[in-house]
């Protein structure tokens, strides 16, 4: 989504033409979905303290593919318009290049 936004684009636009091709929305969609049924899966064994934590991962997984991906990110996306693309100051002072590991 950085290159349109860089090479002028408005970050709207932006966001129209490269959420579609950044993943495959079916591809996370789908691992997601795969997640889910392995966790309801795990849920469906004797022990309560399994059954408890595979439904709240299950719950947890559908939420964060449906509202997270699907909805708020390209919503706050959207709204915050070109302050998306301001880095961190730590970021700004290596040139947009990421910092290299502490030793």
């Amino acid at each position: 989504m950085c290159p349109p936004h860089q090479l002028g684009i408005r970050p709207r636009s932006s966001l129209r033409h490269r959420i579609p091709g950044t993943a495959a929305a079916w591809t996370w969609t789908a691992s997601a979905a795969l997640m889910c049924v392995v966790f309801i899966g795990f849920a469906t064994g004797q022990l309560m303290v399994m059954k408890q934590l595979a439904t709240a991962l299950a719950i947890a997984v559908a939420v964060d593919a449906t509202l997270v991906r699907c909805l708020l990110v390209p919503a706050t996306m959207t709204t915050l318009r070109t302050a998306n693309w301001c880095a961190p100051r730590a970021l700004r002072r290596t040139g947009g290049k990421p910092a290299p590991p502490a030793r």
